[in-house]
């Protein structure tokens, strides 16, 4: 592997990362959800979003919600306004009830459309099923903030 070239990849970010690195607190769990989202911005990479339908709650409502400081704020918006950083796919039309939380199922259903099939959370919901034959069986990775900053790399 050539480490001298980024590797690009097409994320699907759960909203927990951006509240998270909206908090006004810089412990540890802050400082990485900051480093993902700027990884994001000033790397290669992309995030996936579902298309916005008016009576569905998507991705990019749940971001803007949480999105309530300033750094995220602007991340949100420069990330809006580069085109070539946010990829639109459908949601698979895929149930997932072995999941606690059923808001959460929108990111797995856009990461089955994704690429690389990867969400990075560390929402408890989804981290306790990333080992669930129901999830690694549709070839899906969730990854935590600790594995995301090693893969994203730089």
């Amino acid at each position: 592997m050539d480490l001298s070239q980024p590797h690009k990849y097409f994320l699907v970010v759960d909203a927990w990362v951006v509240a998270t690195a909206s908090q006004h607190s810089l412990d540890d769990r802050t400082l990485k959800a900051i480093d993902i989202l700027c990884k994001i911005l000033y790397v290669c990479h992309k995030i996936v979003l579902d298309h916005k339908k008016p009576d569905e709650d998507n991705i990019i409502d749940e971001y803007e919600r949480q999105a309530t400081c300033d750094f995220t704020r602007r991340w949100l918006i420069t990330m809006q306004t580069r085109q070539d950083k946010i990829v639109f796919r459908s949601r698979a039309p895929v149930r997932f009830p072995i999941l606690t939380d059923p808001d959460d199922e929108k990111y797995l259903q856009v990461a089955m459309n994704s690429p690389h099939k990867i969400v990075i959370s560390q929402d408890s919901d989804l981290t306790s099923i990333a080992d669930h034959a129901e999830v690694t069986g549709k070839g899906i990775s969730i990854w935590g903030l600790e594995q995301a900053i090693i893969a994203l790399g730089l």
